[in-house]
């Protein structure tokens, strides 16, 4: 089961009407959730850099996702351009129902985010995040936020 259909599933669930995704790179989960969930609002966090390590140049790919955002999601997209953990800011603690943290994945970029993020998550949301097969990523969850349950497709969670 992908990541989208994860958190397809708990949005639903929990009746969750507001989250942010952190890394949304071309939109494939976040155009997945806004489909199948009309009642969500999320905030797409990304910098989609001309110089990102693992990708490439993602100029165009986040010219391509504001785009489709702006168009067929506007008023339940907010776009947050710009690096992930200073983009925390825009948001108000504890107005989240749910975060997903999906962007670097070194320690000290996952750690900067889930510090960030997880205030943002009112009590009794989740913070989830992708890849916690990652070795940087585990770490940066345990040394904030303890233990995680693992969901499908590398997915972690930690209950607010």
């Amino acid at each position: 089961m992908k990541r989208w259909l994860v958190l397809e599933r708990l949005v639903k669930e929990n009746g969750w009407s507001k989250g942010a995704e952190i890394g949304v790179l071309n939109g494939a989960t976040t155009f997945h959730l806004l489909d199948r969930c009309p009642d969500l609002h999320l905030v797409a966090v990304d910098q989609w850099a001309m110089d990102n390590t693992v990708y490439g140049d993602l100029t165009d790919v986040g010219v391509e996702f504001v785009k489709k955002a702006r168009g067929a999601y506007e008023g339940r997209c907010c776009i947050l351009l710009g690096h992930s953990a200073s983009m925390a800011n825009n948001v108000e603690d504890g107005s989240l129902d749910f975060v997903f943290i999906d962007a670097d994945h070194s320690y000290e970029s996952a750690l900067a985010d889930i510090k960030a993020w997880a205030p943002k998550v009112r009590p009794g949301g989740a913070v989830m995040g992708h890849d916690i097969d990652f070795e940087t990523v585990a770490q940066a969850v345990k040394d904030t936020l303890g233990n995680w349950e693992t969901l499908n497709d590398d997915v972690w969670m930690v209950q607010r």
